[in-house]
């Protein structure tokens, strides 16, 4: 999964950021869904790029990789939830552990302390 802004990002496999997802809302976080465009136009716009003749929008879970805006609210939301499960003593190996991932050694705290300052900065687009 790729979680990008204006050419920066972060990089987590599905595990890492459904893991990250599911964290986060043990924090707090309630999630909006994220921002995908629906497009109805005859041709239909070619790839997951937005398609410039429509404005149609539906609300969609985080869990796959479609190119869903998660919009400036949410992703500060999510930051803020992320920021106080990584502020906790233990409480990120802890959930590891419960999951069978083990401890951090394999740099989940880097990681996740990515992402907090990618959605710190606003939206954001999961490809």
């Amino acid at each position: 999964m790729n979680l990008v802004r204006d050419g920066e990002g972060v990089h987590l496999s599905t595990f890492g950021w459904l893991f990250a997802l599911g964290l986060a809302e043990n924090y707090g976080w309630q999630p909006m869904g994220a921002r995908q465009q629906l497009c109805e136009c005859d041709p239909p716009a070619e790839g997951p790029f937005l398609c410039l003749r429509c404005d149609k929008w539906e609300r969609t879970d985080y869990a796959s990789n479609d190119w869903q805006c998660v919009e400036a609210e949410d992703a500060a939301a999510l930051a803020s939830a992320l920021e106080k499960a990584l502020e906790e003593p233990c409480a990120l190996e802890k959930a590891l552990a419960g999951v069978g991932a083990g401890g951090d050694e394999s740099g989940w705290r880097k990681r996740f302390t990515e992402l907090v300052a990618l959605a710190s900065g606003g939206e954001f687009v999961i490809t």
